[in-house]
């Protein structure tokens, strides 16, 4: 059952990428920092990003958690502050795989330098630690290319 929501997921993603024309990354997750010991490190997963409005985009994706589960994320970013190759952004939406629920909500911080970003994972239940997290968010396609 996972590989086909997983496979699901991504068939949706490539529609969605192929919509209309907007600014649109690459997300490739990867690591994390944990304020305690125990938890996984090395969160691998993908997802994409798209640009709705200047200062709005949406993301999808899937990535391996800190508790070793499948995680399934659906978020809205808000373009805070941009000064050069610098952002600052807050991420809201829901996320699978932690408890203490199927679904619990996200409201992340996130600063990204030109491709690289990390945000901050405050705690979201009791099985769960507070985290920074980086990953690559690499620009895949924009109008007129």
């Amino acid at each position: 059952m996972g590989h086909m929501i997983k496979g699901l997921l991504a068939l949706s993603l490539l529609a969605w990428s192929c919509m209309a024309q907007a600014q649109t990354w690459l997300h490739v997750t990867g690591l994390s920092w944990h304020d305690r010991p125990g938890y996984n490190g090395t969160n691998t997963g993908f997802g994409l990003e798209k640009q709705i409005e200047p200062r709005w985009s949406g993301a999808l994706g899937v990535y391996h958690n800190s508790l070793y589960r499948t995680t399934l994320y659906a978020v809205g970013k808000y373009q805070w502050i941009q000064q050069g190759a610098w952002q600052i952004n807050v991420n809201m939406g829901a996320a699978t795989g932690y408890e203490p629920g199927p679904i619990g909500p996200v409201l992340m911080p996130e600063l990204c330098l030109a491709w690289v970003c990390v945000f901050a994972a405050p705690r979201l239940g009791r099985d769960t630690t507070a985290a920074a997290v980086i990953y690559l968010r690499i620009p895949i396609g924009q109008p007129g290319s």
